[in-house]
């Protein structure tokens, strides 16, 4: 359990830690919890999860409160620990679905705001959320706990270059939107509101760099933020959920 905190077991393993009733109950419902690990005290308090986990044909662990504080990687352990199923999803798979929209994660290395962008793309019902070579694992601890169990409703793809998503995308018959804070294109002009009456990619970068220029180059559209004057920069979570929700929303007049 304490290896299934480094990527390196992670991969060779095919599964990842959660941790926490929300996430661990959608891994039950979506039948990717293999192990469940319980103190007494969760048990109880958690006794309905725990049932649903058993009835599931999830192998249960009884531990100690000890066994909880050394396995767990929050401060302040509730008791109740899964091993969970990687997702096998490719590339190719998903763009084979002719998804209407999808969200690419290039270089952004923060698991807290990947985590949160996976839960933002969840309610705003993107289809799936695909990490370039050089991001984040989507599978660290930290990252699956910001998404609350959305990291298990939505394809996630990992470990792409970021060109081949480009060139699969484009060849798939969607635009892609590269986001930057001095985009040509304003998130409110009439450019961007026909793209989104397409299939559309949104592509965000790194937290302090952002996107690459090859990359922005590469892109249909380059989209910024209308921001106050003199206010750098957005948090990628932030910027991410702002760009998601006026797509979803349709509504462009910020």
């Amino acid at each position: 359990m304490r290896l299934l905190h480094t990527r390196k077991h992670r991969d060779e393993r095919g599964a990842f830690v959660v941790e926490g009733p929300a996430t661990v109950l959608a891994a039950i419902e979506l039948g990717r919890l293999s192990e469940l690990w319980v103190t007494a005290g969760a048990e109880t308090a958690f006794g309905e999860i725990v049932s649903r986990a058993v009835d599931r044909g999830t192998n249960l662990v009884c531990m100690s409160d000890s066994v909880s504080m050394a396995i767990s990687s929050t401060q302040q352990p509730v008791g109740l620990v899964g091993v969970a199923r990687q997702s096998t999803t490719t590339l190719s798979e998903v763009l084979a679905t002719a998804p209407r929209r999808v969200v690419v994660l290039d270089q952004v290395n923060d698991p807290g705001n990947a985590g949160m962008i996976i839960r933002t793309a969840d309610a705003a019902g993107v289809d799936a959320v695909i990490f370039t070579t050089g991001s984040v694992d989507p599978y660290n601890d930290k990252c699956v706990r910001a998404t609350t169990g959305s990291i298990f409703h939505l394809p996630i793809v990992r470990g792409v270059e970021v060109d081949s998503v480009l060139r699969a995308c484009t060849e798939s018959g969607m635009v892609t939107l590269a986001t930057s804070s001095t985009g040509a294109q304003s998130l409110t002009s009439p450019q961007v509101s026909r793209a989104l009456a397409g299939r559309v990619v949104w592509l965000f970068g790194n937290e302090a760099g952002g996107l690459d220029d090859a990359v922005i180059q590469q892109a249909d559209l380059a989209v910024s933020i209308p921001m106050r004057a003199g206010v750098e920069s957005l948090n990628i979570a932030m910027a991410a959920g702002i760009c998601m929700y006026i797509d979803r929303l349709g509504d462009r007049s910020i």
